[in-house]
């Protein structure tokens, strides 16, 4: 089964009550929604749409990926920067406010349960986001999780405790060197790689920025490990009708593939991050 194969075609529209909302840094916020109906029909990888506003200001609602959920207890959470001003309304709700989610929307990473022993999740700044669910899901199927995490400063580290919490094998960069590996973490997962993972038996997940995806596609098939890679791009409508989503597709019949209709995973071959 590949990424393109797992698109969920069920989503709900959802009147969902904020639970919690955390500042983690300056700009860093994550918010806990009360939504079972979401909680127990989405898998790592997918996202949902949220209306930030009760006005057309902004008009379209904004995508975030599922950082972390709880089936038993019926919430999800979100991670996000603050970027804009969509982002901006939405990191002022509190707790008892509700907004309106649509999701879960997209595919989801592939889990390859009869082969796989590790899973490589390299994450670079706020590609973070998604990693936390699946690192519940890999330890809940005895896979063994494995963190890259890389960003430009310490501060902007988030989340460790957690993954610390889980047991979750983690190496950091920072490009200043203020913790970790100085450096590109593409350089550290290529430094590491030989000695954090059976080859034959693991499966690299990714999500940050293009250019790091698409120097670790190049590292996973020089060391012919699977990649898969969730893409952090602008949307608008999230279902596929606006066609603002697009990237280049490494094919010979199809132009572009579009993140929202078609991913946000995909396996490394499928698309081009070239540029």
């Amino acid at each position: 089964m590949t990424p393109d194969q797992t698109r969920n075609r069920v989503s709900y529209s959802h009147s969902s009550e904020i639970i919690s909302s955390h500042r983690l840094s300056p700009d860093i916020h994550r918010i806990r929604f009360d939504n079972p109906i979401l909680a127990n029909n989405t898998l790592p990888g997918q996202f949902i749409n949220i209306k930030v506003s009760t006005t057309n200001t902004p008009l379209w609602r904004r995508p975030f990926s599922l950082h972390n959920v709880s089936k038993e207890e019926g919430w999800v959470e979100i991670l996000f920067r603050v970027v804009g001003i969509g982002t901006k309304m939405l990191s002022q709700y509190r707790q008892g406010q509700c907004l309106d989610i649509l999701g879960p929307l997209g595919n989801h990473f592939i889990i390859s349960h009869i082969y796989m022993h590790s899973g490589i999740m390299v994450a670079g700044g706020l590609g973070i986001a998604p990693f936390l669910f699946l690192s519940k899901l890999l330890l809940k199927d005895k896979i063994k999780p494995i963190l890259f995490y890389g960003v430009k400063t310490a501060s902007e580290f988030c989340c460790l405790d957690e993954f610390a919490d889980l047991g979750v094998s983690t190496f950091l960069s920072t490009e200043d060197g203020s913790l970790g590996y100085k450096g590109f973490i593409t350089d550290l997962v290529r430094d590491q790689i030989d000695q954090v993972a059976d080859k034959q038996h693991t499966t690299m997940y990714a999500c940050g920025p293009n250019r790091m995806m698409n120097t670790l596609g190049k590292i996973a098939l020089a060391h012919h490990i699977k990649c898969q890679v969730s893409l952090e791009t602008l949307m608008a409508c999230g279902v596929g009708a606006c066609l603002g989503c697009g990237v280049k597709a490494n094919s010979e019949k199809l132009s572009y593939r579009y993140v929202c209709k078609e991913g946000p995973v995909f396996t490394i071959s499928e698309i081009d991050l070239s540029d």
